[in-house]
């Protein structure tokens, strides 16, 4: 699996995810939410983690919690 295809996946569990946890916030606020976050990574090599730190900065702007529920 490329790095690619595999981040793409990590990024649509993200959304699923926020979308399931801030079911008040329209999906397609947590996209562009989601995509803006993403874009700060651009050029950066290391992929692998970039849905990680998209969905944490994600919780703290839609007025999250980091810890488990």
């Amino acid at each position: 699996m490329s790095t690619g295809s595999s981040e793409e996946q990590g990024i649509s569990r993200v959304i699923e995810q926020l979308s399931s946890r801030f079911p008040q916030v329209p999906v397609a606020d947590i996209e562009k939410l989601v995509a803006d976050l993403r874009a700060e990574f651009d050029g950066r090599r290391i992929r692998e983690f970039v849905p990680l730190f998209v969905e944490r900065r994600a919780h703290v702007v839609l007025g999250g919690t980091l810890t488990p529920d």
